[in-house]
């Protein structure tokens, strides 16, 4: 089930990419595929009067149709071998437009986009409302899985924010709680009920990690936040940006006495340092050697 619906979420994200070209290249499909039609159907006409054999241009439309869907029901047939070279043109013509290219545009341009509004709906958009005391965590990767499964085993809630609908489903699937909603969006930490927490993961770019302090503080300023920086100059934006928050930096060294823990306790990589308190009480600055 999860393989089958990480490809699903793969497809989907490679459409996501071209979707403003849709009808531009249905339309594009369309005028090729009438265009091949009309120029069969005339063949048909000009190589049956060839042979002395008359019908009507509705005739030639039906036969290059049945030909091309490989129906070909056989009450239509040439008699010269110029005629038989058409007829497996056609058939060949159809093979690739009708049974391989339609079927390939209707997945993508009809059924891709259904498939995604469905996928959409099974990623809630705000968490369950007796939810407390959890932890909010703004980008998923290889550390906030462990953590996930650590504050679990130790009865505390978590949630992870996911603005790609396509990549929320796919980790709604691999029984990740998500949330889907927009980092820099204060709506978003509303939904996730942002004054309830007991503390907000900042771990994604510098940039984003900035966005997400001063959106969040717009709506508590008494929950703590604890930010990721990977150099100097981003942990003193990030200071100017929250002073409140902690910051957990990727590029140091390792807390005192060689503990591999991040800020509050909360687990993380080896070689992290706490340099900053991680609540609005705590405004005294924490460097380690």
């Amino acid at each position: 089930m999860k393989g089958s619906i990480g490809a699903i979420t793969n497809l989907l994200r490679s459409y996501q990419d071209h979707s403003e070209l849709k009808p531009l290249t249905l339309l594009r499909f369309g005028i090729l595929l009438a265009l091949v039609v009309a120029l069969f159907s005339v063949t048909f006409h000009v190589l049956m009067s060839h042979e002395g054999q008359r019908h009507d241009w509705f005739t030639g439309i039906y036969w290059t149709l049945t030909t091309m869907t490989t129906l070909g029901y056989g009450d239509i047939v040439f008699q010269s071998d110029l005629g038989h070279v058409l007829s497996m043109v056609v058939l060949i013509t159809g093979v690739i437009l009708l049974l391989i290219v339609l079927p390939f545009a209707f997945i993508r341009f009809f059924y891709a986009p259904w498939l995604e509004a469905q996928l959409k709906t099974r990623v809630s958009t705000r968490v369950p409302h007796h939810l407390d005391g959890h932890v909010i965590i703004s980008n998923y990767d290889a550390e906030p899985d462990e953590l996930i499964d650590q504050l679990a085993h130790a009865g505390i809630g978590s949630v992870v924010i996911e603005s790609d609908p396509v990549r929320a489903a796919s980790m709604h699937a691999d029984k990740v709680p998500v949330v889907r909603g927009e980092l820099g969006a204060r709506t978003t930490y509303e939904n996730c009920a942002f004054e309830r927490a007991s503390l907000l993961l900042a771990n994604s770019t510098d940039v984003i990690n900035t966005n997400i302090v001063l959106t969040a503080r717009e709506v508590s300023e008494r929950v703590p936040i604890v930010a990721t920086a990977v150099s100097p100059a981003a942990e003193a934006v990030l200071e100017l940006a929250g002073p409140s928050a902690g910051i957990w930096q990727r590029f140091g060294r390792r807390t005192r006495g060689g503990d591999r823990r991040g800020p509050g306790g909360v687990p993380g990589r080896a070689g992290a340092r706490q340099t900053g308190g991680i609540g609005p009480d705590r405004g005294a600055r924490s460097a380690a050697p």
